[in-house]
């Protein structure tokens, strides 16, 4: 997918992608997963894991760290779900302890000049991509008080020290994309890894939404096409109402008059 420029598609032509519209990627996830699901479920994972870098980064961070990403050599994860925290973002209990050049800890009012990097602490479970991904967005919060404004984002690479893999998910399907635990037991990330500042990573953790558009009815459509019975119905995808237009208004039934 790397060579077709699947692995960047839906970023900017400026930043090394191909300029895909969200109309133009949703109908890439449809085609993938109407081959196979769980392709389409790595590739947009893949893709996710670099938009904050892509939206949110600096010009060194993209350099560095999307380059490799976007051409294919190396595999991106988005670790945002633990055990308390799926859909609400706000709970993670995943934690980011500033450190100085000693690695000693810093309150949380010590100025950003004395910040040399973040200690983590805690667990991520059902991260897609893993254990084989090389690179980790991961969000941890600095102050689990200020809920949603208190959380970071931060560039993680695999064979970080204090960074493991824990058990790997028994899935019911799509197997082929891996799905596991990751461990942070002190893993010391450097300052020039926290993406964008103290307390912006709520912002970065709400974009994977869109980006997952199309695996559904693309799985529909190849279970259609094997089923002689459903051959030639047609699943209704966003796609396909964007395609269609507004629906038009439905009749307004007045309510009997009572006697």
């Amino acid at each position: 997918m790397g060579e077709l420029g699947l692995t960047a598609a839906p970023f900017p032509e400026a930043v090394g992608g191909a300029g895909f519209s969200y109309l133009g990627w949703s109908l890439v996830m449809e085609e993938v997963a109407r081959a196979d699901m769980a392709s389409a479920v790595c590739l947009s994972v893949h893709i996710l894991s670099q938009y904050p870098v892509v939206t949110w980064g600096t010009l060194e961070q993209r350099e560095r760290w999307l380059r490799p990403m976007q051409s294919g050599e190396l595999l991106g994860a988005f670790a945002l779900t633990e055990p308390h925290a799926g859909s609400d973002a706000a709970a993670i209990r995943t934690c980011a302890v500033r450190v100085d050049g000693d690695g000693e800890a810093l309150p949380l009012d010590a100025p950003l000049t004395r910040v040399a990097g973040y200690r983590l602490e805690g667990t991520k479970i059902w991260i897609s991509n893993a254990p084989e991904a090389e690179r980790y967005l991961v969000f941890a919060t600095l102050d689990p008080a200020r809920r949603a404004k208190g959380i970071g984002a931060f560039l993680v690479e695999k064979g970080t020290i204090g960074f493991r893999f824990g058990s790997k998910e028994r899935k019911m399907g799509i197997r082929a994309c891996p799905a596991a635990e990751l461990i942070f037991e002190g893993a010391v990330v450097p300052a020039a890894n926290r993406l964008g500042a103290e307390g912006q990573g709520c912002g970065p953790a709400v974009w994977r939404e869109w980006l997952l558009t199309g695996h559904g009815p693309g799985a529909a459509h190849a279970r259609c096409e094997g089923r002689p019975d459903l051959r030639g119905h047609q699943p209704d995808s966003p796609v396909d109402r964007r395609r269609r237009g507004p629906a038009p208004p439905r009749p307004r039934l007045s309510s009997p008059r009572r006697p």
